[in-house]
């Protein structure tokens, strides 16, 4: 119907013409080409979009030897299919009148530009970390991290198949007692993301368990008396901060808010469970850790050991992001020389993993163990060339701690 009311407004438009001319001369007049008089209003595009010819103006070209005559065919003409193209700088249009098609093409301008992305382009990942569960330590928050930060607080679901875990509000929780170890992995999506974990449920999880109530106990009992209020100190993990071996340590920090959790034998993978009674309830200031000498005694990998200490002060910054997460290098020990090597590997690699986390402090007590030409001082250490001597706590483990501006307060 466009064609046919523009064909109509030519045929007029040469009846105006030849009776202005009073019939004088007849004309043959043939469509020569097309003339864009007028550009459309939009000639910036988006790849993927269709050409808009709102305000294009376009004349057909009608000649008769050397008379021309211009009509306007803006409404007949033919667009181009389908959609411009990224880079693109010109389209087609054509004109057909009559039983006869006769084409004019002509170039239009426009500037194509790749498509702008209607969201993120990339939503990044939700990890969460594995979770242990036990007849002692029966729950245990997740630890949920986005890379992307603006994702944080989106409404997660959790798929699994059993009924002797629950997960709500971030908290996996058993429903009853352990008896054999089993384990269940965990699917977990939000809008743009999936993930997966595995919960793994055991009677008990450690030898300790007696010297974990005895630590839960003596922390209830210094909070109820007074002897420790939140925002204190905590030396927490392995024998070197164990009361049977640090036995002055109340006299050190006498008035002090402190304590002393120290679990002879006890290693890092342990501690990511302890910490959620031992730790998280207490809310420190800081924790101070000498953790991970026996999981390499334990014949485990360099990387093994760092991975699991890695995983345990992360943790701990999880649950306790204003708390400052303080650790000892592993110290020097003779029982034997599998470890001469290891323990500098150990050493250098949280060293360089600690670069740029304010949160983190490495105290390098290592070091301190050495004499000048690099052999350690065996002085420093009992006669079981393993655990600190009293005067070391006071000459480099206490003092590296108050260097880093981390003192106990009064209580």
């Amino acid at each position: 119907m466009k064609k046919f009311g523009a064909l109509l407004a030519a045929v007029a438009m040469l009846f105006v013409m030849v009776i202005s001319a009073g019939c004088a001369q007849e004309h043959d007049w043939q469509l020569q080409g097309l003339e864009v008089t007028q550009q459309p209003q939009k000639t910036q595009y988006i790849a993927g979009e269709a050409f808009d010819k709102t305000g294009m103006q376009v004349m057909a070209v009608y000649a008769d030897g050397d008379e021309q005559m211009r009509v306007d065919v803006s409404a007949a003409v033919t667009l181009p299919d389908g959609a411009l193209e990224e880079g693109q700088t010109q389209v087609t249009i054509s004109y057909t009148e009559g039983e006869v098609t006769v084409q004019a093409q002509v170039a239009v301008t426009v500037t194509v530009t790749a498509p702008e992305p209607s969201g993120p382009a990339d939503y990044g990942t939700l990890t969460i970390a594995d979770v242990h569960l036990y007849n002692m330590y029966p729950s245990a928050p997740l630890i949920i991290t986005f890379s992307e930060p603006a994702y944080e607080g989106e409404y997660i679901s959790y798929q699994f198949v059993s009924d002797e875990f629950t997960i709500r509000n971030g908290v996996a929780s058993l429903t009853g007692s352990v008896v054999l170890p089993s384990e269940m992995e965990v699917t977990a999506r939000t809008q743009y993301h999936t993930a997966t974990f595995t919960v793994y449920m055991a009677a008990s999880f450690t030898d300790h368990d007696s010297q974990a109530a005895d630590r839960e106990s003596t922390m209830a009992n210094r909070m109820r008396v007074g002897l420790y209020r939140e925002g204190g100190v905590i030396f927490a993990g392995d024998s070197f901060f164990d009361p049977e071996f640090w036995t002055d340590f109340y006299g050190d920090y006498s008035g002090r808010n402190a304590a002393l959790i120290g679990i002879g034998g006890s290693r890092a993978d342990e501690w990511s469970v302890l910490a959620e009674r031992l730790l998280y309830p207490y809310a420190p200031s800081a924790v101070a850790l000498s953790i991970g000498t026996n999981d390499l005694g334990r014949n485990e990998s360099v990387e093994t050991v760092v991975a699991e200490l890695q995983e345990l002060f992360g943790r701990i910054h999880e649950l306790l992001p204003e708390t400052q997460v303080c650790w000892y290098t592993l110290a020097p020990r003779a029982d034997t020389t599998a470890l001469t090597e290891r323990i500098p590997a150990v050493n250098a690699a949280i060293s360089e993993w600690a670069q740029g986390k304010e949160w983190f402090t490495l105290l390098d007590v290592y070091t301190l163990y050495l004499n000048e030409d690099g052999s350690v001082d065996w002085s420093l250490l009992k006669s079981d060339r393993l655990h600190p001597q009293l005067t070391t706590y006071d000459d480099l483990y206490m003092a590296l701690l108050e260097q880093a501006g981390i003192v106990p307060g009064a209580l």
